[in-house]
């Protein structure tokens, strides 16, 4: 949460030092973003049958750690046709999109439990994931993304335009072997919407499912 109504960030592992700023207007609307995720969090954790502790509750009760590792704040600056491995988060991550769009190919279904082991070693991909289903979706300026742990996407920009997001993570992710066809297609698919002229990023939204799942007359 923020508590100061202009909030200053310096990343200092980058030679070019940046500063983030926000108004007492953008701080506002963060906390009251900030708020609701907690709330609607809380509110999942009470409709739930089984006593397993919500993420973002156990991030808040310890003090800023989530599946035992640190969390920290971070400025993650993704111009055009970057992309990030398919891969699993070992805790919770909490983006917020500071400038432009990150656009992701996420797993359909519940996150994966196998995830939550201490180590960040690469996983399997073809064991853990075949015959999942997957969708597009897209993060825009100004609104929050909670990854879950166990939860399973690959992020990229289009080629025509990057974004600059701000994000609390623990440093690492647990990267698959390698990427999965269907995934790959995906992105490269859905970036060539992004680049189309008179494209709304907001109203694409689209799934893919495996060839061994679809149905066929």
């Amino acid at each position: 949460m923020v508590h100061k109504k202009k909030h200053t960030m310096r990343k200092k592992e980058e030679r070019n030092s940046f500063r983030l700023v926000l108004s007492s207007r953008a701080t506002s609307e963060i906390n009251k973003t900030w708020n609701q995720l907690v709330q609607q969090q809380e509110q999942q954790k009470q409709d739930k049958k089984d006593e397993e502790e919500d993420d973002l509750v156990e991030f808040l009760r310890d003090g800023g750690s989530s599946n035992h590792r640190t969390m920290k704040w971070s400025i993650l600056e993704c111009g055009p046709s970057c992309q990030f491995k398919l891969h699993a988060h070992p805790n919770i991550e909490l983006l917020y999109c500071i400038q432009g769009q990150l656009h992701e190919v996420r797993m359909k279904g519940d996150a994966l439990s196998t995830t939550r082991s201490r180590t960040t070693s690469n996983s399997s991909s073809s064991s853990l994931l075949s015959n999942k289903e997957w969708y597009f979706s897209s993060l825009f300026e100004g609104q929050w993304l909670v990854n879950e742990t166990g939860s399973v996407h690959k992020s990229f920009t289009s080629t025509s335009s990057g974004c600059r997001v701000w994000a609390m993570w623990s440093g690492s992710h647990a990267d698959f072997d390698k990427d999965l066809s269907i995934v790959n297609n995906a992105v490269e698919e859905m970036n060539a919407k992004l680049c189309t002229d008179g494209c709304n990023p907001s109203l694409l939204l689209q799934t893919f499912v495996p060839e061994s799942e679809q149905h066929h007359d």
